[in-house]
């Protein structure tokens, strides 16, 4: 009686945890859509089940998310300055200091996002979009953002939820690597939703 017991305890327990990592791997903590892309890399909503960040540092009012599917080759980067405890709006500028040859100054205001999907050719490499220089690069990668940029939260406490709107993404990232030289013709548009918790 007493090894019948252990063994049907043992089997509730396999069975609990079974249930869990089913849900844990079943989570879709946002999606990503690529459009426009001058590099065939025109991508349908594709699920981020994976979240390496949803973060929020009250003391500075930043908040930083990163969102991945389960493969790594796709990616979905937002960041807030002032990041406020309301749902709103926030409008994603470059730096002035970042637009030009030499370091990569302040880099953005009040928000940025960078974006990565499979290349078209050969998914198991990724190809990058951002909207500001995130390394000190030579002066041919000097690009100037001309898209218009946006992340709207609905949500901000307990869980952050929103989307993002970014039209003109330039693509600093081919193939795995940092793209050299960068090409500000060379863009996209990205769309994207995102739902965590807040850490």
């Amino acid at each position: 009686m007493r090894i019948l017991s252990v063994t049907l305890l043992s089997v509730l327990v396999t069975g609990l945890s079974g249930c869990s990592d089913s849900e844990e791997s079943s989570s879709v903590y946002g999606t990503l859509t690529l459009a426009n892309s001058q590099s065939s890399d025109n991508l349908s909503s594709l699920e981020l089940n994976k979240k390496v960040s949803c973060k929020r540092d009250a003391n500075f009012g930043y908040v930083a998310l990163d969102l991945r599917n389960s493969t790594g080759n796709a990616q979905l980067v937002v960041q807030i300055k002032g990041f406020e405890s309301t749902a709103r709006e926030y409008t994603c500028r470059q730096a002035e200091d970042n637009k030009t040859e030499g370091s990569v100054g302040g880099k953005f205001d009040a928000c940025s996002v960078y974006a990565e999907v499979p290349n078209a050719d050969a998914s198991t490499v990724s190809n990058g979009y951002s909207m500001f220089r995130d390394e000190a690069i030579k002066s041919l990668e000097v690009f100037s953002y001309e898209g218009d940029c946006k992340v709207s939260f609905v949500q901000v406490s307990p869980t952050a939820k929103g989307s993002v709107s970014c039209t003109k993404m330039v693509q600093t990232k081919y193939r795995g690597a940092t793209k050299n030289p960068i090409r500000a013709n060379e863009t996209a548009n990205v769309t994207a939703s995102f739902d965590c918790a807040l850490e």
